[in-house]
């Protein structure tokens, strides 16, 4: 491994398990979730051409692209966002970073993106999960720091954010990922049901 940043190249090079799926897959889940058809197919469309999620297969003229249910969930977790009123792409991408490149600490089972972790906790084990993002200024002036945070409920915010003191902690938003993630899961059964 080099030292070079994390590229989308480099992030999703492996192959991703678990079965594929289509916008409008992906468009299917976040109607699910209440986003009105009119919404969710745009929401989706900026998602995958700002590279807010990754397509595993590029679209060529008669196929669509194909996703992996990561991609599905980080999807649907940036539509929550959306629906706060987070149109901003630096907070989108910042999000997006976060869900499929962030740390959980002190996991028994390690995936891949932390996403999937999460999904596989909150699907398979029951568990809360959450996603936050915290936004620090410093306490001089000057630009925004976006902070992400994606953890299991029981075990608390991770502590390099509460141990973060030198700038002003300035806000923070919070998906629970409970449901949203209850809407992929029912996707992927559709899915694999043809």
């Amino acid at each position: 491994m080099t030292d070079d940043p994390i590229t989308p190249t480099v992030l999703f090079a492996h192959d991703e398990p678990g079965p594929r799926l289509q916008t409008k897959d992906i468009a299917a889940t976040l109607t699910d979730m209440g986003v009105p058809s009119s919404t969710a197919t745009p929401r989706v469309a900026t998602h995958i051409r700002k590279n807010l999620i990754f397509a595993r297969e590029k679209s060529v003229s008669t196929r669509p692209n194909v996703f992996a249910i990561t991609d599905v969930a980080v999807s649907a977790v940036l539509s929550c966002l959306q629906d706060t009123g987070i149109e901003n792409h630096d907070v989108l991408s910042a999000a997006s970073l976060g869900l499929y490149t962030g740390h959980v600490e002190d996991r028994p089972w390690q995936a891949d993106h932390p996403i999937r972790e999460a999904l596989h906790y909150t699907v398979f084990e029951g568990e809360t999960w959450l996603f936050q993002l915290h936004f620090f200024r410093p306490k001089e002036g000057g630009d925004r720091r976006i902070e992400t945070a994606l953890f299991p409920e029981h075990a608390g915010l991770p502590e390099r954010i509460k141990a973060d003191t030198a700038d002003f902690h300035a806000s923070v938003t919070t998906v629970v990922l409970t449901q949203p993630f209850a809407a992929v899961w029912r996707q992927v059964v559709k899915a694999q049901r043809g």
